[in-house]
């Protein structure tokens, strides 16, 4: 495969991690921003939309947030099929005419949310609480948090949209909400000006989800809780494992996280190969945008 990254951060350099796994020989190309940018064993570095080469199979976009919607105006012209880091768009301004686009949002291929797809069918669901709490500051190592775009609201900063994963696992689970509410507030010391604590509650007809989201939990924690009629299962997602409400382990997996990049970037390769449309195209990424925006 012929690839090229649009930005070429932390979350690009995972991506690229994932290409040279699954497909060692494939060719990486980065769009970089000024000569100054540095370069990465392996990657190619081009300083313009001219340089890109003929040949490429598809695109990554992986930089800020904020620079998507250019982004993707640009691509339009190649006809090439695209990879788009979370979330797709900081607003939906400009959404209805882009072109389609592949929303990476890994955490649909974690261990745990896959065994959730497949054994959560048939259940009574009463309730569904999903929480992802941690510490901004300890997010990426060796970086000034205050200077990275999640504490910058204009650079499409703020925890609604960094952790839309939420948002988007439940709705890959549950489908859309019938409608959605939702609370988006700043109440942490954080020195920052992007959105650090959000809540959601997600109406389906059985059940309501609710959704806490914040960046200022010292002590990490993901998991997901479904109250049936029988039982309580807490899926973790930080641990991969699942249990009832009895202590009793009913999956565990020990890929990890990073494992969910390679995952999902060989279902993309496989969707190009293969022909067909892969889930999570750029009008279901824009319909959880607008959950997150408590546009729903």
């Amino acid at each position: 495969m012929n690839v090229v990254l649009i930005g070429l951060g932390s979350i690009g350099r995972k991506h690229t991690q994932a290409l040279r796994t699954i497909a060692p020989s494939s060719r990486i190309s980065a769009l970089r921003s000024s000569n100054s940018s540095g370069s990465d064993e392996g990657v190619d570095n081009i300083y313009s939309w001219e340089d890109v080469p003929a040949d490429t199979d598809f695109f990554v976009v992986s930089n800020p947030t904020c620079r998507h919607l250019e982004t993707l105006q640009e691509l339009a012209a190649f006809g090439k099929p695209v990879f788009i880091e979370k979330p797709a768009l900081m607003s939906l301004d400009g959404a209805d005419e882009l072109i389609e686009a592949y929303k990476a949002c890994n955490l649909r291929f974690h261990p745990v949310i896959r065994w959730a797809k497949e054994n959560l069918k048939n259940l009574n669901i009463y309730e569904v609480s999903a929480y992802s709490g941690s510490y901004l500051p300890d997010w990426r190592k060796n970086i000034d948090y205050r200077q990275n775009y999640s504490a910058i609201a204009a650079q499409g900063g703020g925890v609604h949209l960094d952790l839309i994963h939420e948002i988007d696992y439940l709705t890959y689970l549950f489908g859309m909400p019938e409608k959605s509410q939702h609370y988006l507030s700043r109440v942490s010391s954080l020195e920052i000006d992007s959105i650090d604590s959000a809540m959601y509650w997600l109406s389906y007809p059985k059940f309501t989800a609710i959704v806490t989201l914040n960046y200022f939990r010292r002590q990490p924690k993901r998991v997901v809780e479904i109250v049936t009629d029988t039982d309580v299962l807490t899926l973790d997602i930080m641990n991969s494992k699942v249990e009832n409400s009895a202590g009793e382990l009913l999956f565990s997996d020990s890929g990890g996280v990073l494992k969910t990049y390679e995952y999902q970037m060989q279902y993309f390769i496989d969707a190009i190969k293969e022909g067909y449309t892969p889930m999570n195209t750029l009008e279901e990424a824009i319909n959880t945008l607008r959950v997150s925006l408590g546009r729903w």
